[in-house]
């Protein structure tokens, strides 16, 4: 009895230590790619805005934009579309399942993933999961819920891009490193 406590003792004491490993890759990922995240009153700042003079100074502020705001972007996009699933809610439960899924796979690995003996890079990695969470919400039967809000989410964000002055941006040297790969 002694032993097989002990043996328990060594198999959880290594599944906690995996879970913390795991837990631990997790924040440095989440914090490095939260260090990509520009302060919210920097995004919101009234005196910023403008309307663009052309429609290439338009296109040119959208992507300028999109870039510097990337995260914010994204999460803004995230809250539109939990909030628009707020009355499906088993279309909830799935992206919650898919949000886990991109926790897993995204920021919880170190190591590449390799699948037959073939290596998935990090941008197929988002492809296949951005595919997946969309299949997996519309089975949900959430189309209307989900469409309103990538569109609603998508909307804000590209009239924020375009109506939002890029003078007082600055990317210093490791972003547009970052930004070029993206």
């Amino acid at each position: 009895m002694g032993i097989q406590g002990g043996s328990d003792d060594q198999s959880t004491g290594t599944s906690t230590s995996t879970v913390r490993g795991f837990i631990s890759k997790v924040t440095d990922r989440t914090q490095v790619v939260m260090g990509w995240q520009r302060p919210w009153a920097e995004l919101i700042d009234r005196s910023a805005f403008e309307r663009p003079t052309s429609f290439s100074d338009a296109y040119s502020r959208l992507k300028t934009n999109g870039l510097y705001f990337r995260v914010n972007y994204i999460i803004l996009l995230l809250i539109v579309i939990a909030l628009s699933l707020l009355w499906h809610p088993i279309s909830l439960i799935v992206f919650g399942v898919f949000v886990l899924a991109w926790i897993y796979f995204y920021f919880g690995r170190t190591k590449p993933l390799v699948v037959f003996n073939r290596t998935i890079t990090e941008t197929q990695i988002v492809i296949i999961l951005g595919i997946l969470n969309i299949i997996g919400l519309y089975l949900t039967k959430a189309y209307e819920n989900l469409t309103l809000g990538l569109v609603v989410g998508l909307v804000i964000i590209c009239l924020h891009a375009i109506f939002r002055n890029t003078n007082d941006l600055f990317f210093d040297e490791n972003e547009s490193t970052i930004s070029g790969g993206v």
